[in-house]
This record gives C-alpha cells, sequence and structure tokens, in this order.
C-alpha cells in the first residue's frame, strides 16, 4: 500500500486519527462515553472480564483474608463467580457460549470523575475497546461505527481524511448505524443516502448531537 510520507499503513493513519482528533474529542466533549455502554454492548472472554473485574474482587475482605493465608487463588475463583452470577441476574452481563457481553452498565474501569480509562495504556486492555469506534479489516476494509458521537458529527471528514492519505489504493468504506431498520455495516455511500432522503430511518435519540 503506498501512503503519503509519514504513513506506513491504513493502520497508523487510523491509530493517529485516535491520539489525536478522536481522544481530544472524548476526553474533552463527548457528554456520553462509550465506557458507559449506552446503546453499546461489548463481548469479552473470561480472562478478559477478570481483568475488568478483577480490582473488585480483589478488593473484598474475605479475599484479603484469603490471601493472607495461602488460599487466596480458590477465594477469588469464588468471589469471581459470585459476581459473574450477580452481573447476570442484574442484566448486565449475559453469557454467549465461552464469551460474556457486558451491557447497560458502566465499564469498571472507567473512571467517573477524570472520564477517561483507567487501564488504557494496559496491552491487556480488551480488542475491541481498541478497535472502535474506527477499524480496518482485511477484505472489508474501513468499518466506522457511527454510534460513537464523533464520528456520527464527523464520519466524512473522516473518510476524506484516511482516503488522502493514500495514493492509488483504493479502500472502501462502511458505517455501522443503529437505523430503524437495524444495526448494519452499511456501505457509506448508502449511509449518506438513507441520513440524507429518509427521516424516517433516523438514528437512536441519544446520538444526535
Amino acid at each position: 500500500m503506498d501512503l503519503l510520507p509519514g504513513m506506513n499503513s491504513i493502520e497508523e493513519a487510523i491509530a493517529n486519527l485516535k491520539s489525536t482528533e478522536l481522544s481530544a474529542f472524548c476526553l474533552g466533549e463527548c457528554k456520553k462515553s462509550c465506557c458507559l455502554f449506552e446503546g453499546l454492548s461489548i463481548a469479552v472472554n473470561e480472562e478478559q472480564l477478570k481483568f475488568l473485574y478483577g480490582p473488585q474482587v480483589e478488593a473484598a475482605a474475605l479475599y484479603g483474608v484469603a490471601a493472607k493465608m495461602g488460599c487466596g487463588k480458590k477465594v477469588y475463583a469464588y468471589l469471581f463467580r459470585k459476581l459473574v452470577d450477580k452481573l447476570d441476574k442484574g442484566g448486565s452481563l449475559k453469557k454467549e457460549g465461552d464469551r460474556y457481553r457486558l451491557q447497560n452498565t458502566a465499564c469498571p474501569q472507567y473512571d467517573e470523575k477524570t472520564k477517561a480509562c483507567r487501564v488504557h495504556d494496559d496491552p491487556k486492555r480488551p480488542p475491541v475497546c481498541e478497535t472502535f469506534p474506527i477499524s480496518y479489516r482485511d477484505g472489508t476494509g474501513v468499518i466506522l461505527d457511527a454510534r460513537c458521537s464523533y464520528v456520527y458529527q464527523h464520519w466524512e471528514d473522516i473518510i476524506l481524511s484516511l482516503t488522502m492519505t493514500l495514493r492509488e489504493k483504493t479502500i472502501s468504506f462502511k458505517v455501522i448505524a443503529p437505523f430503524i431498520i437495524g444495526i448494519f455495516p452499511y456501505d457509506a455511500n448508502d449511509y449518506r443516502k438513507m441520513r440524507n432522503d429518509a427521516p424516517l430511518f433516523t438514528m437512536s435519540s441519544y446520538l444526535d448531537p
């Protein structure tokens, strides 16, 4: 892929966009954080779920006592299962095969005071957090998720910016959007037409700028 100087790949161009304009929006302007799972959900495996909720389990008084007595692992496993059951009964967690879907709850690693992620730079952070709301997939192209307020407002500018990064390589763009007919990755041109010509197929109200 032949890119303009300074960019070695489309992935690098997306990473640059996320670390600059998108990051500034998330920390300074966004009023509805994706970390609150408002209209969103994430699927994680058990290891990633333990990474997210581990600090809560380890903060339990019972675990502290057990750790000192040398049986911390067994008590941790017990407390973790109890937590999973509690989240499941509360409707914020759903078991899907060997994965868990978190929904209708704030991410436990989201700091409501600073409006930031406590583990943003941790390599153990779930991959889905890294790919949202802009990602590149071989064979599919660039996926923009318009459930993100920034993407919803600036999706055409994002496409233009990434397109200008390329010289001869043509990349397809798709936009995931919660229209009334369903949440799908629409072709960018179809998405534009639906937003401009079909007022009935509007985005969910929580995304209105």
